[in-house]
């Protein structure tokens, strides 16, 4: 089904994920957002990230949160290869904490049609100031040198992932299949730095 015309994204999936932890390029303290120079993991279980630091670096420590995953892991890699068994992908749009609509870009969840601009760039533009929906990617991964600890969530809203959505969801299509996650970084026209997740699909390793 055409996104805008101009992209193809798979609709939207429910899944229980599972999982005991996730892996992020950033986080939140007293309300503000920050980004890390390197790969942050945060887990349920202190001895999980313990595990993860022999392979990636870094020193566990407790940070505040209200979720089951208050270990967190500051590696000291900027990209890791994992295993990705899937990938969700929608669009959003929150409204003071709350989500309003929830689309796959041309239908909203209930059947309803998208409310949003048909390409991708007005809905960017519409979505800076609240009135258009943001891309919301979700995906399931374990590490491939530790696929005895489980499951871990790694979710982006990048607008930079929107074209990239229909071949990580086609590579994943026939069972697990590995990707790389990576920080990206540019300087904007205000000379400010700004990172962003990269997601790169990977080769799988020939037996």
């Amino acid at each position: 089904m055409p996104l805008f015309g101009e992209f193809e994204i798979p609709k939207h999936k429910d899944f229980d994920d599972g999982a005991i932890g996730q892996i992020r390029i950033g986080g939140s303290k007293g309300g503000v957002a920050y980004t890390t120079d390197t790969l942050r993991i945060t887990a349920d279980d202190e001895a999980t990230l313990e595990t993860l630091s022999k392979a990636h670096g870094g020193e566990v420590a407790e940070w505040e949160t209200n979720k089951s995953d208050r270990f967190e892991l500051l590696t000291t890699i900027k990209a890791v290869v994992v295993n990705l068994f899937s990938w969700n992908a929608g669009f959003e749009r929150w409204h003071e904490k709350k989500l309003v609509v929830q689309c796959d870009g041309k239908e909203q969840r209930d059947g309803s049609p998208c409310e949003c601009p048909a390409s991708i760039s007005e809905r960017k533009e519409l979505a800076k100031v609240g009135k258009a929906c943001k891309p919301k990617f979700k995906a399931q991964v374990c590490f491939p040198d530790s696929p005895e600890l489980g499951k871990f969530r790694f979710e982006s809203g990048a607008w930079s992932l929107v074209n990239k959505s229909n071949d990580i969801e086609q590579h994943v299509a026939d069972g697990p299949a590995p990707i790389e996650i990576a920080i990206g970084d540019f300087t904007n026209n205000k000379g400010q730095l700004v990172r962003f997740p990269k997601v790169s699909i990977k080769d799988p390793v020939k037996s």
